[in-house]
């Protein structure tokens, strides 16, 4: 019994015998001129043999030992949360002050519409400050963006804000009630 897949066991006489040699015209198939694939009709680009192709330019210089190849980049969202964060201190000092001089002119209407819409924009303040606290400590979760830190601090500065806010418009509610 023989197999078709195994090799003959005959010895083979003499050293191998390279392949014939193939012309050269038969070797590479003819290509197209460049420009026969574009517009009908374009005139072929002819290459001299000496003329190299165009470089795509040459490879920056490395970076020195040390400097970070990429730039730094800040979540936006962290910065945005940290100025509303802060922001709510002084616009609840100028709401306090207008209440003041509200209070001073003695109007009932002056004075209720003043104190709601300086707690209103106080509000305003720490509800989107936290917003875009809590989105900065998303973005920057991963560790891809920096301004961890500073998404931290809108978060608990606008805690505390909402926590003094609530006292002092408890406080200041009190206050109007007892002069209307």
């Amino acid at each position: 019994m023989t197999d078709a897949n195994t090799p003959d066991s005959t010895p083979v006489a003499g050293p191998p015998v390279p392949p014939a040699a193939v012309p050269a015209a038969a070797a590479a198939p003819a290509v197209p001129a460049p420009g026969a694939y574009g517009v009908p009709g374009a005139a072929p680009v002819e290459l001299s043999k000496t003329e190299a192709p165009a470089a795509f330019g040459a490879p920056a210089a490395p970076a020195a030992y040390g400097v970070p190849t990429t730039a730094v980049v800040q979540s936006k969202a962290a910065r945005f949360g940290f100025i509303f964060s802060i922001l709510q201190f002084p616009l609840n000092v100028f709401g306090n002050n207008v209440l003041n001089g509200v209070i001073e002119t003695g109007s009932a209407g002056a004075l209720i519409l003043g104190f709601v819409f300086t707690r209103l924009i106080v509000l305003a303040a720490i509800v989107a400050g936290l917003i875009f606290s809590i989105r900065g400590l998303r973005e920057t979760k991963d560790g891809a963006l920096k301004g961890r830190g500073l998404a931290i601090a809108g978060v608990i500065i606008a805690g505390i804000g909402g926590l003094i806010w609530i006292i002092a418009t408890l406080v200041a509610a009190i206050g109007v009630l007892s002069l209307v």
